[in-house]
């Protein structure tokens, strides 16, 4: 069983009056990054999700980022050793951040 994770991260945009969704798109993880450092603000570590949420109104609406970064990795690869799981598989190639690779080396131990 192989651990999959993602290199792109989830940029909503809701109706703040209707709370429905406008649009949605994926983000890579250097724009997610940048997100993160210019609404530091309004970022919170979400324990249960293992990974930054971030909120805020733009106009009349609400964007919402949910962001995958080297801390939201590091949780998720931690799970391979936790379980004895075979790897991990990353989906959405090339939206990795120059840290990425690294991060997931670090933490599954790979020399």
């Amino acid at each position: 069983l192989f651990l999959c994770v993602p290199f792109y991260s989830r940029y909503w945009v809701v109706d703040s009056e209707t709370g429905l969704k406008k649009s949605t798109k994926a983000v890579d993880m250097k724009t997610a990054n940048s997100y993160l450092e210019k609404y530091k603000e309004h970022a919170k570590w979400v324990d249960e999700d293992g990974q930054y949420y971030i909120e805020f109104k733009q106009n009349n609406d609400t964007v919402k980022i949910w962001i995958e970064n080297e801390d939201s990795l590091r949780e998720k690869i931690e799970l391979i050793n936790k379980y004895d799981l075979a790897g991990v598989a990353i989906w959405r190639w090339g939206y990795e951040d120059s840290n990425s690779i690294a991060t997931i080396d670090e933490t599954m131990n790979i020399q």
